[in-house]
């Protein structure tokens, strides 16, 4: 199994690393960070071996939305924070 726990956080260009979604607006840039930790607690608790996944839509074609995603992932395991992978969307 696996959880989808973040789903196109990512900016597309320069102007802003995450997208201006309402879920931003009210708790910042560490929204995703957050829902991680949460994820990775709720897993533990219940004992589960699920993983926690990323997922992202046009880092192939994009380098500005790649290198934020690329950076957000080796952040969040430079502090513990467990990430599993990364779903690369293509619709």
């Amino acid at each position: 199994y696996d959880w989808d726990v973040g789903n196109e956080p990512m900016g597309y260009d320069r102007k802003s690393e995450y997208k201006d979604y309402p879920i931003y607006r009210a708790f910042g840039p560490d929204y995703v960070k957050k829902t991680f930790e949460i994820a990775a607690e709720t897993l533990d608790r219940l004992g589960s071996d699920a993983k926690l996944f990323l997922n992202e839509t046009k880092v192939v074609n994009n380098n500005v939305k790649a290198d934020y995603t690329y950076n957000l992932i080796k952040s969040f395991l430079a502090q513990g924070i467990r990430v599993d992978g990364l779903g690369i969307q293509s619709h």
